[in-house]
């Protein structure tokens, strides 16, 4: 990235003496310089690690090669990319590594990077890290990590011949408590980058952004006034929040409405804006905030162009209508009357179609949407001479041209949704026409001139739907009435915390007819317990209680019996939960002691991890304070939580947050204190290998490792 440089010209006179400025790198400037830096951490390890991969392939020629990234989990907690670029020597390392502010990519308009400091990133997170680099046949391992006194350190631990090509891993091992933050930083810093990586170790859920309008530079999401930092700048794949009080003096009122209208992104080519050393934020000198302020102002002016150029695509009118719609409903009020005047073909484009017994006397219309269809029962009602229906390119029409309205029109239109459009089709509006039998034909035909060119293809005649088949109840055994008011709960509904009847009917549905007994929950006035009693966790946990939920309404409570297969779901899951309390507490403190971080020096812990791939196991009768510092860390790197200790520890966290969080806090402190112990007991014992390991001064090999141990024990 090429870095600006402000023109100067300087005139003194009369100096009698001067001294050129310069830096105390000392573990204060450095602290600064690593981890004062970044305000996030993480994300900032993510994006410029990722960064140098994809700069490195830009140098080696493929720029389309992805890069790997290894997301940390519960089975390996190390943050680790890599790529297959131009690879590094150990001169390049030692140079990349260890010197601040020094960069190849600074003359460069292609290479994201230019302060030479994003290598350096892992630093803000971790003081031990390692680096894997490949080059021209040899492979070399390197421990960077942070001295005693603050300052960073750069040693080669092996270096061996190797087939493999050339490139850099950086490995960054990753507390577990923040696992979820290293995998929410990859989907969010690295959306924009193409190629995105290759991942590994868990499954990521790219953000998919849609757009409503994409020009020259700019592209428009919709309006949310609630959100701040609304416009981001993307240089390259990087996206900078824009902050408006930056950019918005001296704006046109055109622009100043796209800035606080409309949410969008803004996109330079690197070197066009200035990004802060931190790459977190943008540098608002005069030429960011002119290049800023010039695309803000091209957009608007572009805007309502090009929204006639999208609408004069369509091949209908109803179609211009929706891509009309689809743009305006995501403007401000203000931002509206910049595109008031585009028309189709010279007609004015209409964002809802209003339709009226005026224009097809005898045809009336109901509307409902995809909620609707999901009920358990659906009925066709509020049949008027009039409606108004939203330009949306997933509106359906269907026409009931049978004979009288007893012919289940309503399970013929609920069958054909779950046939055809459950789980494959987007319904948003679905609208009903009904007209008298003398009236089919013409009324239909009026009515869908109207709508001027919407789709055959979503045209549905309910003569031509089939009748769904009803299967009949075994008379098997006489059943009892059903209690009246009882609720079908859709479990994928439930929310965090229910408490009210809107939170009911959203949920759940009314249900009718003969059904199979399964386990309920008793409500009063259709609202929920607290939400401390029933949680959405609680209710979703289906590996511990699966089988239907019902919501039951307590003046109906007493006609449940137990004989005919009713279960109280909350006595039943409170009675499961004190049963299991031993394994919950046993799932709290394994959690907590493999929650628990080692606080070793980088080398040490690099050598136990050595022994374990040498398969040394610690002598059985030995006091050595190594041996006992070494058997501690081999039992805590095997812990393994099942998943039912995994699904009891979230099961307890319902009952009770605030005392689990304390047990847990305690386990790990029992556990980190014990560590401290061991680790003070051998630093005691053995000052010597102490020191050397803290200050990383030569790499350790398989054998020298064993060797080492030996005498140590």
């Amino acid at each position: 990235m090429q870095i600006a440089q402000l023109d100067r010209k300087v005139e003194t006179s009369g100096i009698a003496q001067q001294q050129k400025m310069g830096m105390v790198l000392d573990g204060t400037a450095f602290k600064i310089l690593s981890d004062g830096l970044y305000s996030d951490k993480i994300g900032s390890l993510v994006r410029e690690t990722y960064s140098n991969v994809i700069d490195s392939h830009i140098m080696a020629g493929e720029p389309h090669k992805p890069g790997w990234i290894q997301v940390p989990n519960n089975l390996d907690p190390t943050y680790v990319v890599r790529d297959e670029g131009i690879g590094l020597d150990a001169e390049g390392v030692m140079t990349t590594a260890t010197t601040y502010f020094g960069s190849t990519k600074r003359g460069d308009d292609v290479a994201i990077g230019g302060f030479g400091l994003g290598f350096k990133s892992p630093f803000a997170y971790s003081d031990q890290w390692t680096i894997i680099a490949v080059k021209d046949g040899f492979k070399r391992t390197f421990s960077a990590y942070m001295t005693e006194e603050g300052e960073p350190n750069v040693a080669m631990l092996t270096e061996e011949q190797t087939n493999e090509p050339n490139g850099v891993e950086v490995r960054v091992p990753v507390k577990r408590s923040d696992i979820y933050k290293f995998e929410h930083a990859i989907e969010q810093q690295l959306q924009y980058f193409e190629p995105r990586p290759q991942i590994s170790g868990a499954k990521i859920h790219w953000p998919d952004q849609k757009y409503i309008l994409e020009g020259d530079g700019y592209r428009l999401t919709e309006y949310n006034s609630h959100r701040e930092g609304a416009w981001r700048a993307l240089i390259g794949p990087v996206a900078f929040p824009i902050e408006k009080s930056q950019v918005t003096d001296g704006l046109s009122h055109r622009a100043q409405s796209m800035v606080g209208g409309v949410r969008g992104e803004l996109m330079f080519e690197v070197g066009e804006v200035m990004p802060s050393p931190s790459r977190e934020s943008l540098q608002y000198n005069p030429k960011t905030v002119k290049a800023i302020q010039t695309r803000l102002e091209e957009a608007a002016d572009n805007l309502a162009q090009k929204l006639t150029e999208e609408v004069q695509k369509a091949d209908t009118y109803w179609e211009a209508c929706c891509v009309y719609r689809r743009v305006v409903s995501g403007l401000s009020w203000g931002m509206k009357s910049l595109v008031e005047k585009v028309t189709y073909h010279g007609a004015q484009l209409n964002i809802n179609m209003s339709l009226s017994d005026t224009l097809a006397p005898g045809v009336s219309y109901a509307t409902f949407s995809e909620w609707d269809l999901g009920k358990d029962r659906f009925a066709l009602k509020d049949f008027s001479p009039r409606c108004s229906i939203s330009a949306d390119t997933d509106t359906w029409v269907f026409l009931d041209d049978l004979p009288n309205p007893n012919h289940r029109q309503a399970s013929r239109i609920k069958h054909y949704y779950e046939t055809n459009f459950k789980d494959k089709v987007d319904v948003s509006t679905a609208l009903v026409l009904r007209a008298s039998e003398s009236r089919f034909q013409s009324g239909f035909e009026t009515v869908l001139k109207a709508l001027n060119g919407f789709p055959e293809d979503k045209i549905v005649r309910l003569s031509e739907v089939e009748l769904p088949v009803v299967p009949r109840a075994k008379a098997s055994a006489a059943k009892k009435s059903l209690p009246p008011g009882i609720r079908k709960v859709d479990r994928s509904k439930v929310f965090s915390s229910m408490c009210t009847k809107d939170d009911a009917d959203t949920c759940s549905t009314v249900v009718s007819g003969v059904i199979t007994p399964g386990r309920y929950v008793v409500i009063e006035h259709n609202q929920l317990p607290s939400p401390r009693t029933l949680s959405s966790e609680l209710i979703k946990a289906e590996d511990l209680f699966p089988g239907d939920l019902y919501f039951i309404p307590k003046s109906a409570a007493s006609k449940i019996d137990p004989d005919d297969g009713w279960v109280d779901f909350l006595k039943e899951a409170k009675e499961e939960f004190a049963k299991r309390s031993r394994d919950v507490k046993r799932a709290i403190s394994l959690r907590a002691e493999a929650d628990s971080t080692f606080n070793l020096p980088g080398l040490l812990e690099n050598f136990f991890k050595e022994l374990i791939q040498q398969n040394v196991e610690p002598p059985k009768r030995t006091q050595s304070a190594f041996w006992k510092l070494y058997r501690e860390y081999l039992r805590r790197s095997q812990i393994k939580l099942s998943g039912e200790e995994k699904s009891l520890r979230e099961i307890a966290a319902q009952f009770d947050e605030d005392d689990w969080t304390t047990a847990f806090n305690e386990a790990r402190e029992k556990f980190n204190t014990s560590m401290d112990k061991l680790e003070e007991e051998f630093k005691e014992s053995n000052p010597t290998f102490w020191s050397v390991l803290t200050h990383a001064r030569y790499g350790l090999t398989g054998e020298i490792v064993k060797d080492l141990a030996q005498k140590l024990g």
